[in-house]
């Protein structure tokens, strides 16, 4: 079989490279494999386990990489492929060699292909570091020691705490260690790895921006985050959400002064909980730093609640940010990811329409008396479609105070 090369698609990217920048592996696999999937002949990407499961090869996960020019730049391999299915039944499987059967398929050619690229580049065992940076951790390790015991968060002798995760460790070393020196203003991304302890969340985030412009003494500095993204398999029906608890936790946040959110609820992907679409991540990061560490006079954020009515059966719910006027995405005109729910009653689906430049109408043939709303209540509510006329998604919320999912 006449195969495209993988070497000769990698290539070129490494040589198109400024000096000094760096690719996250992320983008690296996602520029290459792109281009080099749609070249392949399907039944090469086609794996058997040895339990007699066939799954299609979608992503990679050699291990954690980085390239610069010059330099390929890699950990050691974790030895697992990751095996993805895309659509309604979609599936997300980390699997090692051992359990594959077909090893003659693509991964040994591939394995075949990434020898030639090794011989172009120089591989060491070191991480570019540009930024405080550390992934996969949940907040508590980012708080030091006396503000856990206030908060009362972790009772470490009935939690099993993998090491990213330990509380204080990344406080102690790689924050404290800079607090002397000057501070402009802190970028936030974290949040999934406390996503089950939510309503914990909403005291412990805010707490830490406190304690974080308390240590530095240098005023109520910017503090900039990035909401959860769309992720996991979207719902049928209405229900409960931790990733949505979790965003209503970041969203609370922004009643500390100087705090700006990016909403990215359009940009996620079912099956990859890192969104490969980071300049959309950027640029409405850009936004709120304009707006909240500059002074600028802009549409910054997409829309946010503000208000609701119930009239005559309907219910009228009232949006700030909207800009230029709310719009709703698609041909047909109709709002999606509103629910809506009487009191103690169920969450039904609601039919939504915009009525103003601020204001969208709600009803639903299943709730009579409707009491509460909700919009984009699930970890992935990924058909909404409500921005402003500046393209900013709006946030999702709910209006009432059920107990959800999460401590």
């Amino acid at each position: 079989m006449d195969l495209p090369k993988f070497h000769e698609t990698f290539n070129p990217i490494l040589d198109i490279l400024s000096d000094g920048k760096t690719i996250h592996h992320r983008e690296l696999l996602s520029r290459v494999f792109e281009k080099y999937y749609s070249n392949l002949p399907k039944e090469l990407l086609e794996v058997k386990t040895k339990s007699g499961e066939k799954l299609i090869l979608n992503r990679i996960a050699w291990g954690k990489s980085y390239l610069k020019k010059g330099g390929f730049i890699t950990y050691p391999e974790r030895g697992s492929v990751q095996i993805t299915q895309k659509g309604k039944d979609a599936v997300n499987k980390k699997l090692n060699l051992s359990d594959i059967e077909n090893e003659a398929g693509f991964l040994q050619f591939y394995s075949e292909e990434k020898s030639k690229i090794s011989n172009k580049v120089e591989i060491n065992n070191s991480s570019p570091q540009d930024l405080i940076d550390f992934g996969f951790s949940a907040i508590e390790s980012q708080i030091k020691n006396e503000l856990l015991d206030k908060l009362k968060v972790v009772d470490m002798t009935t939690t099993k705490v993998n090491p990213n995760n330990y509380p204080t460790l990344l406080y102690n070393g790689m924050l404290n260690p800079v607090i002397p020196y000057g501070i402009k203003g802190a970028i936030w991304y974290q949040g999934e790895s406390n996503a089950s302890r939510a309503q914990q969340y909403k005291r412990v985030f805010p707490n830490m921006i406190k304690d974080w412009r308390s240590k530095w003494g240098e005023g109520n500095f910017p503090f900039l985050f990035v909401q959860l993204a769309n992720f996991k398999k979207s719902a049928d029906e209405p229900g409960e959400s931790e990733w949505a608890e979790l965003r209503e936790a970041q969203t609370q946040t922004l009643n500390l002064e100087n705090t700006g959110m990016a909403t990215i609820i359009d940009v996620g992907d079912a099956l990859d909980i890192h969104p490969t679409d980071k300049q959309t991540v950027g640029y409405r990061l850009s936004l709120a730093a304009r707006k909240v560490a500059y002074g600028e006079n802009l549409v910054y954020t997409g829309p946010t609640y503000k208000s609701m009515k119930v009239e005559n059966h309907n219910i009228l719910v009232t949006f700030d940010h909207t800009g230029k006027g709310l719009k709703a995405n698609g041909k047909y005109g109709y709002v999606n990811g509103f629910t809506v729910a009487s009191k103690d009653g169920p969450f039904k689906w609601a039919k939504a329409r915009i009525i103003s430049n601020n204001v969208v109408e709600l009803s639903s043939d299943e709730v009579e008396n409707p009491d509460a709303v909700r919009y984009g209540w699930a970890d992935n509510p990924d058909d909404l479609n409500l921005f402003n006329q500046e393209g900013l998604p709006a946030n999702p919320f709910r209006t009432d105070s059920r107990p959800g999912k999460t401590k």
